[in-house]
């Protein structure tokens, strides 16, 4: 039996493997992700040592210096990082850290539960789509994931053996949390709660232990990020501006889709069912509440310390005005253990209750268990490998669209196309009279593009789409701009959609337009729509 573990954890890491570093490169040389592209131009812009200011605190400094220095050594020490550089090597950080993610929910597993609940909770996080994404991402989303997971670890231990290893340990992690990504502060409740409650009894230990954690994290957030201190004012403006966006207090067109959401409602009909699937998205409001029931019941410091992870690193993000995917990608691993924990428990309860039992009523329970496994395993593998067919093993589907308008538009033809969208960019090679509406403005301006000089329209995703048409009463003239050209009352006709074939309909359960939160595909898959005028 052992063997056969071994092998069947080695096969489920092959299949991470493969499924994370596959078309690591995709989009090239477009590179469509516009945090890719400013996490990469901050990269490119480095020079040892003459400039070693990132420019750029919407993300944290310590991935762009480990990003920058890999590449350094990449390219054999030569003293420029090229921009393409920078986003594979940022792409190749996500993808191992991803990897190593999902090796560490098994340690983790282990810590908290036992051997069937760590493997069960490893093959979860080996099948999601959330994790396979952003391992394909040059942004910091893997980074964070694996570090509060890394911090939980050493929390974890610190509580269970009182030893200062762990507790330096755990502060080191919150350091580069911090310096990863501030926002990560969210978390330092959490830390400090579980200090106070390891010396609860000691309060001169407490006092003298708090200040040693906080003053190591502390070091290692300057030493890592030495420009928040030593460019105060760029990096208090940076997080003043990304603060108002994420608050809803400064409007910008790429968070107006989130007018009139619910929260917490929101990420359970929008979010999670992608970056889970449908049944463990289902499945995660009961785990949270029976897990938190268990940690009460049995005072279990290790299961209170999981759900309050989870609970931190959600409400912190659900409530925000912006509610991107990718603020609930480092929820992840802890769901996975809370699903794997409440799902192994039942499953246990029903083999109890046949054994003890042995009636034939009772031997339904067996069937259950099997039924249930069985469910969620192939939702989970059916789920992720209709993600890896549709986003990673076809080509790019701007450049998929680019290469059926060369076949079919002239090259002078007049074309019209949304501003602030780079998947514009492959047709922009092909096509010389292309003109940006700015039809985020339409409210705002009186002057109504005048679409009869136009020949084409492209929209290259479904950004502007969905935030006008599920709001008509906030955005009239984008709202009626839209339909009618959807209805074919502007004097154009639709000509050209991306394909959406069965694993796609899986994928986005039939929608691949309304039914995630945008940013769920409109980096790596979006709907690419062509309407010629008729």
């Amino acid at each position: 039996m052992r063997v056969l573990g071994y092998a069947l954890i080695f096969i489920l890491i092959t299949i991470a493997c493969f499924w994370r570093f596959s078309n690591l490169n995709w989009g090239e040389p477009f590179f469509f992700h516009p945090d890719e592209r400013n996490i990469a131009s901050s990269v490119s812009q480095l020079k040892f040592p003459t400039n070693l200011h990132p420019h750029f605190f919407a993300y944290g400094t310590f991935p762009i210096y480990i990003i920058y220095v890999s590449s350094l050594l990449w390219k054999a020490l030569q003293p420029i990082v090229s921009f393409e550089t920078a986003i594979l090597v940022s792409r190749a950080y996500s993808a191992i850290l991803s990897i190593l993610l999902t090796i560490f929910v098994f340690i983790v597993g282990k810590q908290i539960k036992n051997t069937t609940t760590a493997l069960f909770a490893f093959t979860l996080s080996i099948f999601s789509v959330g994790l396979i994404q952003f391992a394909h991402l040059g942004t910091f989303e893997m980074w964070l994931s694996f570090e509060f997971l890394l911090l939980f670890y050493f929390l974890n231990k610190f509580l269970s053996t009182k030893k200062r290893i762990y507790g330096l340990g755990s502060s080191v992690t919150l350091g580069l949390l911090l310096s990863t990504k501030v926002s990560s502060f969210a978390i330092v409740p959490l830390f400090a709660s579980a200090i106070v409650f390891a010396y609860r009894k000691r309060l001169c230990s407490l006092v003298s232990h708090l200040l040693l954690f906080f003053f190591v994290a502390s070091g290692v957030f300057i030493s890592t990020s030495p420009f928040a201190v030593l460019d105060y004012p760029g990096f208090f403006s940076s997080i003043q501006y990304e603060a108002s966006v994420a608050l809803g207090r400064l409007p910008v067109f790429y968070t107006e889709v989130f007018i009139g959401a619910i929260p917490v409602v929101f990420q359970f009909t929008h979010v999670y069912p992608f970056l889970f699937n449908p049944i463990l998205s289902f499945l995660l409001i009961p785990s949270f509440l029976y897990v938190s029931y268990v940690a009460f019941k049995r005072r279990d410091p290790g299961l209170f310390l999981l759900v309050g992870f989870f609970a931190s690193l959600f409400f912190s993000q659900a409530f925000l005005f912006a509610k991107w995917t990718r603020y609930m990608v480092p929820t992840l691993p802890f769901a996975y253990l809370m699903i794997a924990i409440s799902v192994s428990d039942f499953l246990r309860l029903l083999a109890k209750e046949y054994n003890d039992a042995k009636t034939q009523p009772a031997r339904y329970c067996n069937y259950i268990s099997i039924i249930a496994v069985s469910v969620i395993g192939v939702v989970s593998i059916g789920y992720a490998l209709s993600y890896v067919i549709t986003v990673h093993l076809k080509k790019d589907v701007r450049i998929q669209a680019a290469q059926w308008a060369k076949n079919h538009i002239s090259l002078n033809a007049s074309i019209a196309t949304e501003a602030y969208d780079l998947g514009i960019l492959p047709f922009n090679s092909l096509f010389s009279n292309i003109t940006l509406l700015n039809t985020y403005q339409l409210e705002q301006d009186d002057i109504v593009p005048n679409l009869e000089t136009f020949d084409y329209i492209i929209l290259p995703s479904q950004r502007v789409i969905a935030s006008r048409l599920i709001n008509p009463n906030v955005f009239p003239k984008g709202h009626s701009f839209y339909q009618n050209l959807f209805d074919e009352k502007s004097g154009f006709k639709k000509v050209y959609e991306t394909p959406c074939d069965l694993w796609c309909n899986i994928l986005y359960l039939g929608d691949p337009t309304f039914r995630f939160e945008q940013t769920a595909n409109i980096f790596d898959r979006p709907q690419v729509l062509i309407f010629k005028r008729v």
